[in-house]
């Protein structure tokens, strides 16, 4: 189990909405260079694109696992981890 805390609602925004914003200013870009007859297109707005989605995506997961995630109790597993990382334990149990 991983010893990083769950990420908060903010963080998890922080990633969410900069991906949103820039898929949907990419978005634009890309289909024109991809609908264009240069033989060398630049790239970059399809790039963009790229990371725009790649950040939407895991924002999306860390938004869904920040609301959701407290409305579950702590598991046995959880709690045997506690318990062994207050004894000085590293690493995966």
């Amino acid at each position: 189990m991983a010893s990083s805390p769950r990420p908060t609602l903010l963080q998890s925004l922080a990633v969410f909405v900069p991906g949103v914003v820039l898929t949907v200013i990419s978005n634009g870009r890309a289909v024109a260079v991809l609908e264009s007859n240069d033989p060398n297109p630049s790239m970059t707005p399809v790039y963009l694109l790229g990371c725009g989605a790649i950040l939407f995506a895991i924002g999306f997961m860390m938004t869904l696992v920040a609301i959701f995630r407290p409305l579950f109790g702590k598991r046995k597993v959880d709690e045997l981890v506690d318990e062994w990382q207050k004894r000085g334990g590293n690493g995966t149990p």
